[in-house]
C-alpha cells in the first residue's frame, strides 16, 4: 500500500503547493544541497535542526522552524533512494505533510528543482490549518532559497 492510498483510506485529502527554482548550477549540486545535513544549522536562519539518524539514503531529524515570533517543532523523515529525487514526510504540529523534490536539468545546462508539498487534512478546521501552513510554507520557501543560492 502506498503512502497516498494509506492516507486516503484514513479519510485524508490534501492541498498542494508547487515551487520551482531554476539556477546556474547542476541538478547534481541541487540534489547534494538537499542531502547536506550540516548546512541546515549553518546556512538557514529560520531553522535549528537535530539529526537523529542519517545514512546514504535516509535522514531522520527534528528541527525547530521559526515563523515570526513562534518556534514550531517539525519531525522530518527524508528518503533519497532515487537519483534526482528526495521524498519527505513531516509532522508539523500534528499535520502530515508529504514533499517530493526532483532535480532536473534545463536545455541550457542549468538546474530546475521542482518541490511539491501536500498538506493533509480531514475536517474543515484541519483544512483551514492546512491552508495557513501552506501560506507559511510559501514565505518560508523564499527565505530558504535566498539563503541557499549564494
Amino acid at each position: 500500500m502506498t503512502f497516498y492510498s494509506f492516507m486516503k483510506k484514513q479519510g485524508y485529502k490534501y492541498l498542494t503547493l508547487k515551487r520551482i527554482t531554476k539556477g546556474d548550477y547542476s541538478p547534481r549540486d541541487s540534489e547534494w544541497n538537499y542531502s547536506d545535513i550540516p548546512h541546515l544549522n549553518y546556512v538557514h536562519t529560520k531553522v535549528d535542526g537535530h539529526c537523529f539518524h542519517s545514512d546514504s539514503e535516509r535522514i531522520m531529524n527534528l528541527f525547530m522552524q521559526r515563523i515570526g515570533p513562534l518556534s514550531i517543532p517539525v519531525a522530518n523523515y527524508i528518503e533519497h533512494t532515487e537519483r534526482n529525487q528526495h521524498r519527505y514526510w513531516m509532522n508539523i504540529v500534528g499535520m502530515v505533510v508529504a514533499v517530493t523534490t526532483t532535480h532536473n536539468s534545463t536545455p541550457d545546462g542549468k538546474s530546475k528543482t521542482l518541490t511539491e508539498y501536500n498538506f493533509f487534512y480531514r475536517s474543515f478546521l484541519e483544512k483551514i490549518f492546512a491552508f495557513l501552513i501552506k501560506q507559511a510554507t510559501k514565505k518560508n520557501y523564499k527565505v530558504l532559497m535566498s539563503e541557499d543560492v549564494p
